[in-house]
């Protein structure tokens, strides 16, 4: 299946691929998309994660507003 991504990649077809790639630079492609399929994911953890602090951060926030708001 990857080389059908790899072929929408690099707009070509399966067979031109087929044809014109080694065993060898398909296998650096494979590395290639690995190395930065983990960079993306670690990109999107890190925004998640940040987005989530910040929920919290506002939460606590309204928790701590409403308390004082409670108290007069």
């Amino acid at each position: 299946m990857f080389v059908f991504s790899l072929a929408k990649e690099l707009k070509k077809t399966v067979a031109e691929i087929e044809n014109t790639m080694d065993a060898s630079e398909l296998m650096e492609w494979v590395a290639y998309f690995q190395v930065t399929d983990e960079k993306t994911n670690a990109e999107l953890k890190a925004k998640i994660n940040a987005e989530k602090s910040d929920d919290l951060r506002a939460r606590d926030i309204r928790t701590f507003l409403s308390t004082i708001a409670g108290r007069k």
